[in-house]
């Protein structure tokens, strides 16, 4: 801008002077070259794009400032062109550490920048205080701003300045515009930032007079910066700016920052009025000195009384926004009242337990109202709970909790514990969820009667099977004495296959029993799940319908586990069709590779399909139907299906569910193929004849003295010499004598479990402890321990599971003899 004290004849008359200058300062890089001068044509630089008035972008986006104008100048002492960027501060230096820019300019220095960058001299000096809104007091430092959110531009020194003296609490943004802005809006209250363009946006945004600065927390210095090391490229840089003249600079700053409108006259004139106005009010200063000095002390003293006054509502402030804080953070539900019954404050745990906000039970009438919909019910509570906070009231006692079930919005009901706290005239009720818990201490009832279920069933099928076995050894003796044309040998086939139902059903007791493991043997499922199918459906209006084809794999599993889980399958499905159907039982081969998505290894499986046409199971239901306890038949134990599941599990297997409410549903399990070829079906195996005596001796230990006295009828009509002890320790002894006589015994078929005796385990180890070879047979109706499952782990040869036949017991006498026990792996049951 051209001063008005200058006159156009003189304009003129240096015209062509300034003209010939200018020509010669453009012109002069194209006629001498400089040695420090690099050779590159161009460079490209990066810096802030939003720091007033050296750099910022006008209404177009276009890039204007001082640091801009001192470029283009640079390009005409240089000749070199400059590509002149600018972007946020933080993404500017992101840019030129990633290799995008040559040179970076509006950077302060400080150790940091010193190892990435040589810079250049320092071009301009910038004030950093702090500013703060005008209704603060008490801020003059660094040291201050503990306890304040602190606005800063990101990337900025400023950030590491303050980490430096322990001030983290730092709220970052992009531009020096936005956090002026955030200061506008109140979302900032203080915010240390460079003067200029903090002053550019406090007056540009008119709020300039409710904030204060304080000195300066120091003065950053603007450089221009090269990747360290370019020795060159700095030497270029800082000589473009060298050649730029003091009156260039001056120039450029006052085309920015402008200059006095008035002449020099003009202002000679005023600085001589100012002071002739000032030594005339010199004396008016002077008379009123006193009065200012006595009216400051008393400010001083009320300013004092106000910072205090301040504090302590501050403070006061501080303490209820903390409290409130800690009171939404605990996991109870609070709710505070008044004495008219208001409900003035609830909890966020309370709002998210209950659903209810303040709005909604503003009193405590309407909170009653919603929490206990059922009038006898609220009744009963209110009544109970006022009538122990007026005798807490009256004799100076605590009030006794008290249990309630609170009606959430979403109308689920929640089990609470209320503790009532009397604070001065207002109430606080502190509500306890106890719903888990009680759920978990009913379902701890339910485990520990069916633990007690599960010892009662395993000792029934205990003494069941070692009846059964006495029934069914003396039916099979009988038979061995008996040709097959005689008349009576059906009946007795009769008898053996009834008595083998009764067997089948000790086994499903046994099932329940705590600790049960399956004893595998290798069967063909089909025929289980055909038993199971029919058996069920013998008690309701359902039709069975059977799809198994006879070629089906063999399977090693444990028989009465999986007719227990096809059978909860069955009674699940009939119990879906109250109103009658079709129950259809379908078995396939199929094999899975590696990339099956059933999580099964690979191998041949064989696949049962149970489909009812039933009612079908909505979708919410249907990912929890194996889960325990979950069921929604009423006076349902929940039990059924997550047996089933768990059972085919410990198979090996897998147990799978599909439906359509309306229309049904398909179960589909999988079980593994067994290697080893199914065995002839039980009935059709050849019942033993009488035979002569033989050279093999057996003892037998077992508690049940019918079971001895069976034993030895039975194997003593197969041939063998029989000797027989009522518990291990008594099997001990006798397997050490005849061993020492030299007529050791050819196997010993030991009861696992002896009441209080010594058992088949404890005797087993000690002879084979002292006797490796010996040849030893477990037999159990029932036990809590894996040995039956496990046998050969723990020394014995072959397991027998009773009830048994004389062919059962021909079958594995004949392996283990055959084997010597070395390789068998054969259960009979």
């Amino acid at each position: 801008m051209i001063d008005t004290a200058v006159s156009c004849k003189q304009f003129k008359k240096y015209h062509l002077v300034l003209l010939l200058m200018m020509v010669i300062a453009i012109a002069a890089p194209s006629f001498a070259a400089d040695p420090g001068l690099s050779l590159q044509r161009s460079i490209r630089v990066v810096m802030d794009d939003n720091y007033p008035p050296f750099v910022f972008r006008d209404r177009d986006g276009k890039i204007k400032g001082i640091i801009i104008d001192q470029w283009r100048l640079w390009e005409k002492k240089t000749g070199i062109r400059a590509e002149i960027s600018a972007t946020d501060w933080a993404d500017a230096q992101r840019l030129m550490a990633d290799g995008e820019f040559d040179v970076i300019d509006t950077m302060f220095r400080n150790e940091k920048r010193d190892k990435l960058y040589d810079f250049t001299k320092p071009y301009a000096s910038i004030p950093v205080p702090i500013f703060f809104r005008s209704d603060i007091s008490g801020i003059r430092d660094i040291q201050d701003l503990a306890g304040f959110a602190v606005g800063v531009k990101a990337g900025g020194n400023i950030i590491d300045v303050l980490r430096s003296h322990g001030i983290n609490n730092l709220i970052q943004f992009n531009s020096y515009e936005a956090i002026v802005t955030a200061a506008r809006d109140h979302k900032v209250n203080v915010f240390t930032v460079d003067e200029p363009p903090a002053y550019y946006y406090l007056y540009k945004f008119g709020i300039w007079e409710q904030y204060r600065a304080t000195k300066p927390l120091y003065i950053g210095q603007f450089h221009r910066g090269v990747k360290k090391g370019n020795k060159e490229l700095l030497q270029t840089v800082q000589y473009g700016f060298d050649r730029i003249s003091k009156e260039e600079y001056s120039e450029i700053e006052e085309r920015w920052r402008g200059k006095p409108i008035l002449g020099m006259k003009e202002m000679r004139f005023i600085r001589i009025s100012g002071i002739a106005v000032m030594l005339v009010m010199l004396a008016l200063v002077l008379w009123l000195w006193m009065l200012k000095r006595m009216v400051r002390q008393r400010t001083d003293a009320l300013q004092k009384e106000v910072q205090i006054r301040i504090g302590h509502e501050t403070m006061l402030q501080h303490s209820e926004e903390s409290l409130r804080s800690l009171m939404d953070a605990m996991p109870v539900g609070l709710a505070l009242s008044d004495r008219l019954g208001n409900n003035i404050y609830i909890n966020k745990c309370f709002i998210e337990r209950f659903g209810y906000s303040l709005d909604e039970i503003s009193t405590k009438a309407a909170w009653y109202a919603r929490a206990y919909p059922d009038e006898t019910y609220r009744e009963k509570i209110v009544n109970t709970w006022k009538a122990a906070v007026a005798k807490a009231q009256s004799e100076q006692t605590v009030i006794p909790p008290f249990e309630a079930l609170i009606t959430c919005k979403n109308g689920s009901v929640s089990h609470n514990i209320a503790n009532t706290q009397l604070i001065q005239d207002r109430i606080l009720i502190i509500y306890t969820d106890i719903t888990e818990r009680e759920k978990n201490r009913n379902e701890l009832l339910k485990i520990q009667k069916l633990e007690s279920l599960g010892i009662l069933a395993g000792g029934i099928a205990h003494d069941f099977n070692n009846i059964l076995t006495g029934i069914m050894g003396n039916i099979s003796l009988s038979r061995m004495f008996l040709d097959e044309s005689h008349r009576a040998t059906a009946t007795l086939k009769s008898a053996e296959k009834a008595c083998q139902r009764a067997s089948e059903l000790a086994i499903q007791l046994l099932t329940f029993s705590k600790g049960s493991h399956p004893v595998k043997k290798t069967v063909s499922a089909g025929n289980i799940a055909k038993a199971s199918a029919s058996r069920v459906s013998d008690g309701f209006s359902v039709i069975s319908v059977f799809n198994i084809p006879e070629n089906l794999y063999p399977v090693e599993v444990d028989e009465g586990q999986i007719g227990q889980a096809f059978s909860n399958i069955a009674i699940n499905a009939a119990q879906a069709m109250r109103e009658g159907g079709t129950f259809t039982v379908r078995a396939e081969n199929i094999s899975l590779g590696n990339d099956n998505n059933l999580s099964l290894p690979a191998g041949n499986y064989v696949r049962f399909t149970f489909a009812d046409t039933g009612c079908g199971i909505p979708e919410e239901d249907l990912k929890k139907v194996f889960d325990p306890y979950f069921t929604t038949k009423a006076g349902g134990s929940g039990l059924g299906l997550a047996a089933a599941h768990s059972i085919i599990g410990k198979h090996g297997g897998y147990m799978g569910v599909s439906s359509e409410v309306g229309k049904g549903t398909v179960f589909q399990v999988l079980l593994p193929a067994s290697r080893n070829e199914s065995p002839a079906h039980e009935e059709e195996r050849k019942m033993p004849a009488a035979t002569e005596k033989c050279n093999n001796s057996l003892l037998i230990m077992d508690d049940e003295e019918m079971i001895r006295d069976l034993a030895t009828e039975l194997l003593g009509a197969l041939g063998y010499k029989v000797s027989t002890a009522a518990d291990g320790k008594e099997a001990v002894a006798m397997y050490r004598g005849a061993h020492e006589s030299g007529r050791p015994y050819s196997a010993v078929i030991m009861d696992l479990t002896v009441p209080g005796g010594m058992g088949g385990k404890e005797a087993a180890r000690l002879i084979l402890d002292e006797y490796p070879d010996a040849r030893l047979i477990v037999s159990s109706g029932y036990s809590e321990d894996p040995v039956m499952a496990e046998y050969a782990r723990f020394g014995f040869c072959a397991a027998m599971v009773k009830p048994y036949r004389a062919a059962d017991v021909m079958g594995v006498l004949d392996k283990v003899f055959s084997s010597r026990g070395l390789n068998g792996n054969e259960n009979i049951n």
